[in-house]
């Protein structure tokens, strides 16, 4: 009986160890081994052209993000900060008029002859939504870039209103000055108490927007053009060193850098949150 079933099986193993020995075989191994090696240089060539993008993206958003740094940085230095440091002067030497006043160190018939600053504030035609639209749609960026360059479009936003709500109140305050009616101007200029017992903040309250604005507006541009670099430096790295060169840092002067403790509370939400999914990014998660 077994030699019937070893005479049947035996043409069939013969049969097999041919097939396996022959081109055809051969052929058909090598004909999948190319395909999986053209399907893995095509995968390694389609991730070096996505890098190779990014940084093309990266390196633009780096510039812009400067470029509106350098822009403020040039508000704050020739306008924003002479003109506080003109109102907070004047603000000053009225109260101590008044307090003299108070003591009949005066006559009480004096006039205060107040320096009013009213240069205008320049509104920098600044390419935002064209960072926004890059690090949202176009960059793989983490989220604390994208949280950032949100909170500097909105920044943004509310400097442009509060340049517009001064530019409407120096009318009313430069028609009292005319005027000689020294008890309107001070009502507007330093939010003096009238005789009805209002007092109107609105112009402090402009001037402080508008510092606090132009400072929001330093410190997020130029935190997302350094956080951009090293972003760009992790993907050159990626790419290898045919990698283009990343935008390189821009230093500014530090007396005129928001001070960086008044973001505590925006930089330790990240800082506590650095090893989440979240703050990685796209690129780091796929796998080719």
């Amino acid at each position: 009986m077994w030699e019937n079933i070893w005479g049947c099986v035996l043409p069939i193993l013969s049969f097999i160890w041919c097939l396996l020995n022959s081109n055809f075989i051969t052929a058909l191994a090598g004909a999948f081994a190319g395909a999986i090696a053209a399907y893995l240089i095509a995968k390694r060539r389609q991730r070096s052209e996505q890098i190779l993008q990014e940084i093309r993206n990266t390196n633009v958003a780096i510039a812009i993000a400067f470029d509106i740094t350098n822009s403020f940085i040039s508000i704050k230095k020739e306008q924003t900060a002479p003109l506080m440091t003109d109102y907070e002067n004047s603000k000053a030497s009225y109260n101590e008029f008044l307090e003299r006043k108070r003591r009949n160190e005066i006559p009480e018939t004096a006039i205060f002859s107040p320096n009013i600053n009213l240069i205008d504030i320049d509104i920098p035609n600044i390419p935002i939504e064209t960072l926004h639209n890059l690090i949202t749609d176009r960059i793989s960026s983490i989220e604390r870039v994208i949280r950032a360059v949100t909170v500097l479009q909105r920044s943004y936003i509310s400097f442009e209103k509060a340049v517009s709500q001064r530019e409407y109140l120096k009318k009313d305050i430069l028609a009292a000055h005319e005027d000689g009616t020294f008890n309107d101007l001070a009502a507007i200029y330093y939010a003096q108490k009238t005789q009805d017992g209002r007092i109107n903040t609105t112009y402090p309250d402009a001037m402080r927007n508008i510092s606090i604005c132009v400072d929001d507006c330093i410190y997020f541009s130029n935190l997302i053009g350094r956080d951009l670099h090293e972003y760009g430096c992790e993907l050159a790295k990626k790419y290898g060193r045919k990698s283009p060169k990343i935008s390189r840092i821009q230093d500014f002067p530090e007396d005129l850098m928001p001070n960086h403790s008044e973001y505590h509370e925006w930089n330790e939400f990240f800082k506590n949150d650095e090893n989440s999914n979240n703050n990685k990014s796209i690129l780091d998660r796929l796998k080719f």
